[in-house]
């Protein structure tokens, strides 16, 4: 039978540019699906890292465009999908908790949704898309395939900083939802078995955060790729479901359902408890930026 298949979104830096070349690497190596947006490099990427990639843009907070991905890929896989890492993500894009400037003369806008529908609502989806694809994988593998599933969560799910709010609920869903399906998924025969499994990435250098935060960021908490990378071999290497797993500097924590969610160590307190001036400055800075382009794009003739 073909190579194993993987699906990796947000797949053209940070830590989905890290995985894909983790599983193109491994002893056992995956062909691999890249998906990101088509302003993105990932194109040129894919192309770098020889036959084994596949580049496809796509927007995953856009169903339709997810569903595009998973038909591509199951016919570039010759009739599999065999692992899925949900890992896209944005911070957010306007404050919960910002200052209202509104006098009540006109009607109040909508708020800016799209963290949540990347962060969460696209995850939802693609996992309701692998487990219809992992139907048909099985058809096509036989009896004894196993489908994984790795979600992108963040330590902000537990700890709940202040500074991005729609972030923190996103990523703290993802927890849940991790306990919450994982045994189902993991019983079920007749679609094939898929274990599904969380990472929570500690403060780590990718695109997420603003430039001006991981400039200032103090080294002695910055977590290396390394690490997490290592929390996602754990979960293609062994059969274990459910797990929430955090990553912190050199070690990996698995969080037990139910609570006991405190710090595991200092140099988690720190950023839960003591960085929140840095995030904050930080992210004032973008969203300051992102206001006065929008002025200036209305000031256009």
């Amino acid at each position: 039978m073909s190579q194993h298949i993987a699906i990796v979104t947000g797949a053209a830096s940070g830590i989905g540019l890290a995985l894909t070349r983790h599983l193109l690497a491994r002893s056992n190596p995956y062909r691999v699906v890249m998906v990101d947006l088509p302003s993105s490099s990932g194109a040129s990427i894919a192309s770098s890292l020889g036959e084994n990639t596949l580049f496809i843009s796509a927007d995953v907070s856009v169903f339709a465009e997810q569903r595009a991905v998973f038909e591509k890929a199951f016919e570039w896989g010759n009739g599999r999908i065999d692992f899925l890492a949900a890992n896209a993500g944005i911070a957010d894009t306007q404050l919960l908790h910002g200052e209202v400037d509104w006098d009540g003369t006109d009607q109040i806008e909508e708020m800016e949704m799209k963290t949540i529908d990347v962060d969460l609502i696209a995850v939802l989806q693609d996992i309701w898309l692998f487990k219809h694809y992992a139907a048909r994988t099985r058809k096509n593998v036989g009896e004894g395939w196993i489908g994984r599933i790795v979600m992108t969560s963040s330590p902000a799910g537990l700890y709940c900083p202040p500074t991005m709010p729609l972030y923190v609920a996103a990523k703290s869903g993802l927890i849940g939802l991790t306990y919450s399906i994982a045994g189902p998924f993991a019983a079920v025969e007749r679609n094939g078995r898929i274990l599904v499994n969380t990472v929570l990435p500690g403060f780590v250098k990718t695109g997420l955060p603003p430039p001006s935060l991981i400039d200032i960021f103090p080294a002695e908490h910055i977590t290396p790729m390394r690490t997490i990378m290592s929390a996602f071999e754990m979960f293609l290497s062994e059969e274990g479901y459910g797990k929430v797993v955090e990553c912190s500097l050199e070690k990996l924590h698995t969080r037990e359902k139910g609570g006991h969610t405190g710090y595991v160590d200092e140099s988690t307190r720190w950023i839960g408890e003591e960085s929140n001036a840095l995030f904050a400055e930080a992210y004032e800075r973008v969203l300051e930026a992102t206001g006065k382009e929008k002025e200036a794009e209305l000031e256009e003739p």
